[in-house]
């Protein structure tokens, strides 16, 4: 006998177009049937693969109509959010959730909001100790 999800955890969301390809289907399943990604700071953004799970941390603000999130090393990356994900521009500090687009940018699917003041020192000194091969698998390589 396998375990049961609730209803709720099967809802369908449906990406937005930029951030699919033609061997992706139109539809996935979100946020419990996605893999999870590892924190990451730009730099080690830039070096995932297209459809590769991410989270980052940082402020988002507009660039025009388009949503900029600001991350903790001080790099900049593109985001592409669903409705869902609730991001917007309000200068807080936020960990977004989802997958690296064709096109370079974050395809979000989660957005948590952090109240308050963040030290995003810290946070970025987390994301480079989650890095280092010592500690990497045994605390910092999300279980699947």
């Amino acid at each position: 006998q396998g375990s049961r999800r609730p209803a709720q955890a099967l809802q369908a969301i449906v990406p937005h177009p930029s951030c699919l390809n033609a061997a992706l289907p139109k539809v996935i399943m979100a946020p419990m049937e996605m893999a999870v990604g590892e924190r990451l700071n730009s730099k080690l953004f830039m070096e995932l693969a297209p459809g590769s799970p991410a989270r980052l941390g940082g402020r988002c603000s507009k660039d025009g109509n388009s949503l900029v999130l600001t991350t903790t090393d001080g790099g900049s990356v593109n985001i592409s959010a669903l409705a869902s994900a609730n991001l917007t521009a309000s200068g807080d500090f936020v960990e977004v959730v989802g997958t690296k687009g064709q096109e370079g940018q974050l395809c979000v699917t989660e957005a948590l909001t952090f109240s308050g003041e963040m030290d995003v020192e810290l946070w970025e000194q987390a994301v480079k100790l989650g890095q280092t091969a010592q500690l990497r698998d045994a605390l910092f390589k999300p279980a699947v």
